[in-house]
Formats: C-alpha cells, structure tokens, sequence
C-alpha cells in the first residue's frame, strides 16, 4: 500500500497518502465541496492513517479485528477518533512530473454510527448492544467522501484507479458495504454505474441493517444520489482477482 500501484502504463502511482502530501490534497478536495477534516490530517501526519486496513491486507481480518479490539480498548472512556483514524484511507495518484493530480479519502460514516447509538441509548438498550452498533460501523462499512482528480488528468482513468484500489482494500478488510453520494448527473451515474456501483433513484435511501443489526433510512443530501457496492458473494469472489501486489520502486517529488 505505501509502495502503490502503477496504473496508466505506469505513468501514475497510486498509493497511501503522505504528509508532506497534505497542501496538494487541499487543492484537490475543494473540487468536490470537501474540505480536509482535521482528524484526517491527523491520520495522515502521524502515520496511523489506514494502519488496521493495512493489517488486513498482511494478515486478514481477523488479525485486524484484534487489532481494532486493541485500539477501542487503549482508548475506552475517550472520543472514538483514533480507533476510525486506523480504518480511514487516503489514496493519492502521483504523476512523476505533477506530484499528487488525483485522491479520494474514504472512512466509517460518523455520523450514521453516532445517530444509530445515539437511538440506541434513547431507547434504553444494554450498553453492549450500543458497543455493538459501533464496531459493527466502524468495521463494516465504509463511505467515501470525496473522490478528486486534476482537470488536465481526466479521462485517462485516474478517478476510477483510484475507486477501485480504494473498493479492493475495503472488501479485503471485510468491509460489507462501500458507499457514496454524488451530484445527480448522467456523467457521474455512467461512472460509478462502470465501476460496478449500483446508483439509487433520486431521493432514494438504503437500510444499512445488514450491518448494525438494527433497521435505519440512510439518504443522500438534496440533490445528489446515493452510489453503493456490497461485498459480492462467494461465487462472485472466485470470479474477482486478488489484490495486486505492489510493485516496488521510487516515487517522484510531490507538488
């Protein structure tokens, strides 16, 4: 994951984000109405950013659960920020010449978790099934926040690089849903629809119940559509291809 992957015939490596990195993803993020949250900076300049997901891709899921389980403990009675900062992603496209032209940052939804055990306690339930809502979230199910690339860089297949290393590692984690929202266009419906995203009608929502464990109403803000994947069945698993291994190498100077 740090080493990355060569994709556009090798002129663009995509890979996890670094700090020095951070000015470039501001300009980029902007492009899509997002702002870098500070605790995803954080992530980033600390190196715990992904750490848990990169876990996974070593060991498998079950050795990041144990390593999550670790997180939530050294860190009970205190925010959740920490434990989310080792499932949140950045990944970065690096042109050899341009630096970073491409991102997307993905992460758990805060705010679908904190809503859910927030019912949760209003409706007098155990404190395990709270602690349950949370994992669960934290674990399973992943949202993307922004995915961004440089005007001089599109349609070449930087944004859809970039989805698809970013789909991979969350479906090796175990990741059963990945999730989105975006401006209701025919361009962006044809895009996510390519990349093997199911795009919902406009205004429609999702009931995440497969997994909290409990039933909600998930929707895309106003005039936006909900994009979404599930983890794919068995079958459909033995037709994907694994997740390539990095190929080792320098990278070029950031911008």
């Amino acid at each position: 994951m740090r080493e990355g992957w060569r994709v556009d015939d090798g002129a663009l490596l995509i890979r996890l984000a670094r700090a020095e990195e951070l000015p470039a993803i501001r300009r980029l993020l902007p492009l899509t109405g997002v702002l870098l949250e500070p605790e995803v900076a954080d992530a980033v300049e600390t190196g715990v950013m992904a750490g848990a997901l990169r876990v996974a891709v070593r060991e498998g899921r079950d050795a990041m659960l144990r390593h999550m389980a670790g997180q939530f403990f050294s860190h009970q009675g205190g925010d959740s920020v920490v434990p989310l900062q080792q499932v949140t992603l950045v990944l970065v496209a690096e042109h050899p010449a341009r630096g970073v032209v491409g991102v997307v940052l993905a992460n758990p939804p805060i705010n679908v978790i904190h809503q859910l055990t927030d019912q949760s306690r209003r409706a007098a339930v155990g404190r395990q099934q709270v602690t349950q809502i949370l994992l669960s979230g934290t674990l399973g199910i992943a949202r993307i926040r922004a995915l961004a690339v440089a005007e001089e860089f599109r349609g070449r297949g930087v944004g859809g690089e970039l989805l698809r290393r970013c789909w991979q590692l969350f479906d090796h984690a175990g990741y059963l849903i990945v999730y989105g929202q975006a401006p209701d266009t025919e361009q962006l419906e044809r895009f996510y629809r390519s990349q093997g995203f199911d795009v919902l009608a406009p205004g429609a929502g999702w009931d995440p119940w497969v997994v909290f464990g409990v039933h909600a109403d998930v929707r895309s803000d106003a005039e936006e559509r909900v994009f979404i994947r599930h983890r794919p069945s068995d079958a459909e698993r033995r037709r994907e291809r694994a997740i390539p291994t990095p190929r080792r190498g320098g990278t070029a100077a950031e911008s």
